[in-house]
């Protein structure tokens, strides 16, 4: 099995957006799709936000990985957010979603990041254990967000 990780350009967009709305579980005619559309294409046009990967295996586009970055002062510097990780059933259970934090992980060391954060629903109970075999910890506080759109 080859696992490849393409950085997300804009002759790619339709191809991250059908993962993309997978993830979601919407259809390209939902009105959050449009919504979504506009974030990918901010993210791709501006790196300094962060990146995307297709992640490919044997010439299939399975699923992709966003990286977003921050900066904390808890954490020492430069930080990054796995915002959206998405496999595609099919693909589920064949080491992908390990391989994927080992190269977002390689990535961040290499460019300086001293720490990657994701957020997992409490139900998910297999991805957390793979989170945790990947060295990611549960800390006793609170993800909590205020939208200002």
């Amino acid at each position: 099995m080859k696992i490849i990780f393409k950085e997300a350009r804009i002759e790619d967009l339709e191809n991250l957006l059908t993962l993309v709305y997978k993830f979601y579980e919407i259809g390209p005619a939902d009105v959050l799709a449009e919504k979504l559309k506009t974030s990918v294409i901010e993210l791709i046009a501006n790196p300094q936000y962060g990146k995307a990967w297709l992640i490919s295996v044997d010439n299939y586009i399975a699923g992709y990985i966003v990286l977003t970055f921050g900066f904390s002062i808890e954490y020492n510097g430069r930080d990054a957010l796995v915002d959206e990780f998405f496999i595609d059933e099919l693909y589920r259970g064949k080491g992908i979603g390990k391989k994927a934090l080992e190269f977002v992980t390689e990535y961040s060391k290499n460019n300086g990041i001293n720490s990657i954060h994701l957020e997992v629903k409490e139900k998910h109970n297999k991805t957390k254990k793979l989170y945790e075999r990947e060295g990611f910890i549960k800390h006793n506080s609170l993800f909590m967000t205020k939208k200002l759109f």
